[in-house]
């Protein structure tokens, strides 16, 4: 693995933890343009991601 792709997935690692801390706070979300809640009904509560780093 790459040192970018390695830093980059430490990020992304971080990045979960702190939407897991988020959520068990009951954090209302996110701002999201309306037009993405037809793809992404739940997005700005969810972690949406790629795991093609890991």
């Amino acid at each position: 693995m790459s040192t970018l792709t390695a830093e980059l997935a430490a990020q992304i690692e971080q990045m979960a933890a702190l939407h897991e801390q988020n959520v068990a706070a009951q954090y209302a979300g996110v701002f999201k343009f309306s037009a993405l809640d037809i793809n992404y009904k739940n997005a700005e509560k969810e972690l949406l991601g790629n795991n093609s780093f890991q």
